[in-house]
This record gives structure tokens, C-alpha cells and sequence, in this order.
């Protein structure tokens, strides 16, 4: 136990270092921008997959679709209005999304290379060398965020029905918790060019974001509806900066924990740990 509160202290004074070396708040204003603008194409991809799916039990769409805008907090005052027009018209909104979810996701691909690339002190490529790199890591990349948001999704079902009790939220709060570190582990892994490190490395990072996630989403769940009720200055873009703010929120805590991992992995045969 000492050993590893040595280590957190350790890391409180050398992250707030690497935060500022490593650029980790710019890097993380970029990963919100390209991920605020493949959102909707997103959201209208994976409402058109449910619209297919469930087509003959228009309850469970309805269900599954607030479910899954409900997921993202700050996503609802955005999305809610037109939810049941992207399942109706799920043919052509869906071939419409592809590309554009092709187009924003590689854009993310490279903005989170060259963040990392930084966090792990990699020589630059450039996002347009990154953005072709990334190519090959959209399907992997895609399936494991779907599988995120899918578990997310499931638990704000459960408990929007009153299915869950207090003690199954906590577990199904653990299990959304283990889902968010084998995403990250996962996007450590494939997105980091050139992998310097082991892959054993990245299990430390991936655990603190799977912690990070869990809070970032109770957290946002409480503030981001408040931020949306404030019309009076900026009307319906009130709901917009809420959203923004929990990407950024995430977006800030997979790089730190990223630096975690490259920290740790550095020193973790150090004796004085």
C-alpha cells in the first residue's frame, strides 16, 4: 500500500509537469473538437442500426434510442428532437452517415496519434500522415466504442425503467467501469504510434481512465442538465456547452491517464516506489 501511495504522490508533482510539457489541455480542446463533430453523424448512424434492427417493435426503438442519446449527457437537449425521424427515415440517414462517420472518426484517429505521440515524447508526423495511418484502426476503434456505448446505453435503460436496485447500479456501474479500461486499453494500444512501450504498460493508464469515466459520467449526469437550463444569455447553445464541457472532461482524463502509463511504466523499477 505504501509503495503505491508513494507512487500517486509521485505522480501528482511529475503530472502537473507532463500536462503542461506535453501540451495535454491543447491536445485535449482538439480531441473535443473532432469528437463534437462526429457526433451526429454517429448518432445518426447507430439510431439508423436500431431502426433496422428493431424495425417491427417500434417500443424497444423508442426505448433504445433514448437510451443511447441519454448515455452522452449534455446529447438529449440536442438529439431528443429528432429521434424519431432518424428511425424513420433510418434508409437514407444511415447511407448518408457513413461517410461523414469515416470522415470525422479518422479525424479523431489523428488528432489522438499526435496527442499521443506527445504524451509518450514521439517524433511528429503531422495529422494528414496520421489521418491515413488511421484508416486501418477505425473498424477496431469503432467496435470498442461500441461496445462503450452500448453498456452505457444498457445501464441508463435499466435504470430510466426503475429495473435497477440500488446495490445492481453499483455493479452495473463496475461493469461499465471495466468496459470503459478495455476501451482505453484497447485505444492506447492501437493508437499510439510505433507502441513504445510493452503492452503490459498501458494496463495502468486504462484502469485509471475506466475509474476517471465512471465519475466524469455521474459527474456530468448532475452538473450538464443545469449548465442547459441557462437560456437567458445563450438560448439553446446553453445545452451545447454542457456537452462540450464532458467531452473535454474525458477527453483531458484519457490523456492523463495515458501519462500515467508512460510515467509508471519509467519508473516502476525504481527502489525508491
Amino acid at each position: 500500500m505504501n509503495r503505491w501511495l508513494r507512487a500517486a504522490a509521485a505522480f501528482r508533482d511529475e503530472g502537473s509537469r507532463r500536462v503542461l510539457d506535453h501540451r495535454v489541455s491543447v491536445h485535449a480542446g482538439s480531441l473535443t473538437y473532432g469528437a463534437f463533430l462526429s457526433l451526429p453523424p454517429l448518432v445518426l448512424l447507430a439510431l439508423s442500426v436500431v431502426g433496422f434492427v428493431l424495425s417491427g417493435r417500434p417500443d424497444a426503438q423508442e426505448e433504445i434510442a433514448d437510451a443511447l442519446v441519454a448515455a452522452i449527457p449534455g446529447l438529449t437537449p440536442v438529439a431528443g428532437p429528432w429521434i424519431d425521424s432518424v428511425v424513420d427515415g433510418r434508409t437514407v440517414l444511415g447511407v448518408l452517415a457513413v461517410p461523414t462517420v469515416v470522415y470525422t472518426g479518422l479525424g479523431v484517429v489523428a488528432r489522438a496519434r499526435a496527442a499521443l505521440a506527445d504524451v509518450f515524447a514521439l517524433p511528429p508526423t503531422g495529422l494528414v500522415r496520421f489521418r491515413l495511418q488511421g484508416l486501418p484502426l477505425l473498424v477496431p476503434l469503432g467496435v470498442a466504442f461500441l461496445g462503450l456505448v452500448v453498456g452505457i446505453s444498457y445501464i441508463s435503460s435499466l435504470s430510466y425503467t426503475r429495473r435497477l436496485e440500488r446495490l445492481d447500479e453499483v455493479l452495473a456501474l463496475t461493469g461499465v467501469s471495466v468496459v470503459a479500461v478495455g476501451w482505453a486499453f484497447v485505444s492506447f494500444w492501437l493508437l499510439t504510434p510505433g507502441r513504445p512501450l510493452p503492452t503490459r504498460a498501458y494496463w495502468p493508464g486504462a484502469v485509471a481512465f475506466g475509474i476517471s469515466f465512471v465519475v466524469v459520467q455521474r459527474v456530468a449526469a448532475l452538473l450538464v442538465p443545469l449548465v442547459g437550463q441557462d437560456v437567458a444569455l445563450y438560448g439553446a447553445l446553453s445545452a451545447t456547452f454542457g456537452l462540450l464541457a464532458y467531452i473535454y472532461a474525458l477527453a483531458f482524463s484519457f490523456l492523463l491517464s495515458a501519462e500515467l502509463s508512460d510515467w509508471y511504466f519509467g519508473v516502476r523499477a525504481s527502489p525508491g516506489l
